[in-house]
């Protein structure tokens, strides 16, 4: 049983939480966006009310919409420095992680990860 102290902290706790994913989800960073909606997610449950589908899709759409811009050209601005392969297949996993990716979209260019 959580005393109103508790509830209140947990409250600010969650809300902390939710806005890192949101910060982190602007910036770029997925995979930390993900962790602290996670941790949200479980702080939600203890209070008793259960994070809303519609939070997160919210982030996720910030991060497609925001920070998946930011993170490919990030990726795609090394790739063309390093020529390192492993760069591919790190971009092609994050456009999957977010459901933008598809052999077709990469077949038509519009995922210019060559720089031609």
């Amino acid at each position: 049983m959580l005393f109103k102290g508790d509830r209140m902290n947990l409250s600010k706790v969650k809300y902390d939480l939710l806005k890192a994913a949101v910060d982190n989800a602007k910036n770029g960073e997925y995979s930390l966006a993900m962790i602290c909606l996670n941790e949200a997610e479980d702080v939600s449950r203890k209070l008793g009310m259960p994070l809303a589908e519609s939070v997160k899709k919210r982030i996720v759409d910030i991060y497609k919409n925001v920070g998946f811009f930011k993170e490919i050209s990030e990726l795609e601005k090394e790739f063309l420095e390093t020529g390192n392969p492993v760069i591919v297949e790190e971009i092609i996993e994050l456009c999957k992680d977010v459901g933008m990716y598809s052999d077709e979209r990469i077949d038509k260019g519009y995922l210019n990860i060559n720089g031609n």
